[in-house]
């Protein structure tokens, strides 16, 4: 009895004791592995007060894509950074090189207005009447007149001074401030045309004009605006302006359009001006059946000059286009200076003995003359004659060869004699022809 129940509770002992620390053995591993468990369990939700994520106890994948997405953001703040610089110094270059050439541009744009024809946008552009001095006829700068020139070409435009300062020392400038700038042009297809003693042989011109600063783009974008107009002072002369007894004569014409004259010879003082664009124009004398005039040339080009000295040059010859137009007389007319003169002729012929004003000598003359017959009529040409003192001048006719008259004597003697005729040419506003004789 004693041995069976030995072994029974041997075994079950032992049994029990295997099992017993079994599960000694299994709880304690039970233990250590929920005791790890726990461990990264706790670790992996450490949080700050606020309840985020610890960086510092951030662990494995989790902190590397933290620090991943922190580089981004930080490279993402380098590059922004650095953009904005850049587009800051390409728009400081932008705005630079604007204000730098600006002035320069905006004289370009005008001075090639002018070159394309179009006279009423460069009006609007720069007021002409601001022309230095006392005012000068503006009526010429349209652009008929000056689509009719050979017109301006622009060689070189130049930014020289801002405020008296060298352009290139300065970025930005006060408002107000004034820029020279200066151009040279050249006119093109004038090489055959006449030149006036005092132009220069190839046509070319410069000015330098002003512009001032007159606004700006957020304070920095300038604008600019021409306040010099380029223009010509110009006259023509013609031989016919002004002359006592002939209607119709005055001005002549540029493009079709009337243009005011002045008489040959007139003084610099006492001028009429007008002003043109630069460019070569042809001036027409006024169409009559009586003159004909060629076409003359005006260059119109302006050399740099003291714009205030304009009127009272040393020289008393100001830089200005000039035309002298000259006319000859037609056929037309010799005829009916001739008919005219001959009505004159045989009435004064016809009144023998008695003796009319302004007949030859020839022909009534000579108290012992009774009666007188025309036997050749003189031939005449006609010019003009310069009255006294500084009046007009008056159409003139004498002869280029005489005329000869049969006189008979109170004692009946009879001789043919030769005289010579001068007179004065008259045309009224309808064109009327008519002749004073002038005694002799």
């Amino acid at each position: 009895m004693s041995g069976p129940n030995s072994d029974i509770g041997t075994g079950d002992a032992g049994t029990g004791g295997d099992r017993t620390g079994d599960a000694g053995t299994g709880d304690a591993g039970a233990a250590g592995t929920a005791g790890d468990t726990a461990d990264d369990t706790t670790a992996a939700h450490v949080t700050d007060g606020d309840g985020t994520a610890d960086p510092a106890s951030v662990a494995g994948p989790e902190r590397r894509r933290w620090w991943q997405r922190a580089k981004r953001w930080q490279l993402v703040a380098v590059l922004g950074g650095a953009v904005v610089l850049a587009a800051a110094v390409a728009g400081f270059v932008v705005v630079s090189t604007h204000n730098s050439s600006a002035p320069a541009d905006a004289v370009r744009d005008y001075v090639g207005t002018i070159a394309r024809g179009d006279a009423e946008a460069a009006n609007r552009m720069v007021d002409p009447a601001d022309f230095p001095g006392r005012a000068i006829d503006t009526s010429l700068l349209t652009d008929e007149v000056l689509g009719s020139a050979n017109r301006l070409r622009v060689e070189e435009v130049e930014l020289r001074e801002i405020d008296g300062e060298p352009a290139d020392s300065v970025t930005f400038s006060p408002h107000g401030a004034v820029a020279e700038v200066h151009v040279e042009y050249v006119i093109d297809g004038a090489e055959n045309h006449r030149i006036q003693e005092h132009r220069i042989g190839d046509h070319r011109g410069d000015a330098t004009l002003r512009a001032r600063l007159t606004g700006s783009t957020l304070g920095l974008w300038e604008h600019w605006t021409v306040i010099d107009p380029l223009v010509v002072p110009a006259y023509v002369e013609t031989s016919m302006h002004q002359v006592v007894g002939v209607a119709g004569m005055e001005g002549a014409t540029i493009g079709g359009v009337a243009v005011p004259a002045n008489r040959s010879g007139i003084d610099a003082f006492s001028r009429t001006y007008f002003l043109l664009y630069p460019g070569v124009y042809t001036v027409r004398g006024v169409e009559s059946p009586y003159f004909t005039a060629e076409p003359e040339t005006l260059v119109a080009t302006q050399v740099s000059w003291d714009a205030d000295e304009f009127w009272e040059p040393s020289d008393h010859t100001p830089p200005a286009g000039l035309a002298r137009v000259g006319y000859d007389d037609t056929a037309q007319l010799r005829a009916k200076v001739a008919d005219e003169m001959e009505r004159a002729l045989r009435a004064c012929a016809e009144a023998v003995p008695d003796v009319l004003t302004g007949c030859p000598n020839g022909i009534s003359g000579n108290s012992d003359v009774t009666a007188a017959t025309l036997d050749r009529l003189p031939e005449v040409r006609l010019g003009l004659a310069q009255s006294i003192g500084d009046a007009p001048p008056f159409l003139w006719l004498r002869s280029s060869e005489d005329g000869q008259v049969d006189v008979r004597f109170a004692d009946g003697r009879e001789r043919s004699t030769d005289f010579f005729v001068t007179g004065e040419v008259r045309i009224d506003e309808a064109g009327e022809v008519s002749v004073r004789l002038l005694d002799w």
